[in-house]
């Protein structure tokens, strides 16, 4: 038969006091009601759907009536982002063409969003366009168009307690279009003529709408007197009031400058077509021009400025 300490069953009986102590100690303190878990506030956030179709691009021009143009046959990419009353980015989503291949169509956007007052960013582009990161706030987001048309919206929704879909949203071109024509023949050694232009190289800035300047870029074409000796460059840029600069290079096979000619005070306005023509090099012989031919793509008639 075991026998006990009467040390030993102090001992214990002092233990199973203090643990009993404790436990009710831990017990004891009152919950605090004002503290929300983080998962609990989650999980009651609701989100509700909010669809977003656009709808053909229109143009107005001044020779004929509204032009309609199907998204698809001008927009390549399209973006959307969606910024809350804070400035913050809450949600983006991007397409490209190849999304008819696989069951969806370009320009039909599904979001889902808590109930609350948004801003909401639409960009379509007939080429790549670069946001650079900058997209997180509304403040900081601008977009660069990378060599091609440029479309853009902002609008502002508010999601109440149910579905919401908007349609027929209309995209605004925000690009005009700079044509450089040469009338004259160059030397046969010229092999490539380039245009600079002060401010292809923009970016737009959607909260302000305004522009900023990011310095001189040239876009360039082979050149072959023999083969074709009327140069035409296009180049879509995002359009303003700003006067520029614009700088016309010809070079021979070597990358030498033969010829360098400037032309100041061009203003390329958002939806507009200038063309600008003339001859580059006034010592060599003179052929005819190409005509101006009206662009319906365009609002009016071309501008054309000669040099």
């Amino acid at each position: 038969m075991p026998v006990f300490s009467p040390t030993k069953m102090i001992l214990s009986i002092c233990l199973l006091t203090l643990g009993a102590a404790c436990t009710k100690s831990i017990n004891d303190v009152p919950p605090n009601n004002n503290a929300a878990s983080p998962i609990e506030s989650s999980a009651s956030t609701k989100n509700f759907k909010v669809q977003f179709q656009i709808g053909n691009l229109e143009v107005l021009n001044g020779r004929h009536a509204n032009k309609e143009m199907p998204l698809k046959d001008y927009l390549k990419h399209l973006y959307y982002a969606a910024f809350d009353s804070t400035g913050r980015r809450v949600s983006k989503i991007e397409q490209d063409s190849s999304i008819n291949e696989l069951g969806a169509t370009l320009g039909v956007i599904n979001d889902s969003l808590p109930a609350g007052k948004y801003t909401v960013m639409l960009i379509g582009t007939a080429s790549w366009f670069a946001t650079d990161n900058s997209d997180t706030t509304l403040a900081s987001m601008y977009f660069k168009p990378l060599g091609g048309e440029a479309f853009f919206k902002k609008i502002t929704i508010t999601v109440g307690e149910a579905d919401t879909a908007i349609s027929n949203i209309r995209l605004e071109r925000v690009t005009g279009e700079l044509e450089l024509r040469l009338t004259d023949t160059l030397s046969s050694e010229i092999t490539w003529v380039s245009v600079i232009v002060n401010y292809l190289d923009q970016a737009y800035y959607v909260a302000a709408d305004t522009l900023g300047q990011w310095g001189a870029s040239s876009q360039g074409v082979p050149y072959s007197r023999d083969v074709n000796p009327l140069v035409s460059i296009k180049l879509s840029i995002l359009g303003s009031d700003a006067k520029q600069q614009i700088v016309l290079h010809a070079y021979d096979k070597n990358g030498a400058k033969i010829y360098q000619k400037l032309i100041k005070d061009v203003v390329i306005k958002p939806n507009q077509k200038l063309i600008l023509q003339g001859d580059l090099a006034a010592q060599d012989s003179t052929v005819a021009g190409q005509p101006v031919i009206f662009d319906p793509d365009y609002a009016g008639e071309p501008i054309i400025k000669n040099f």
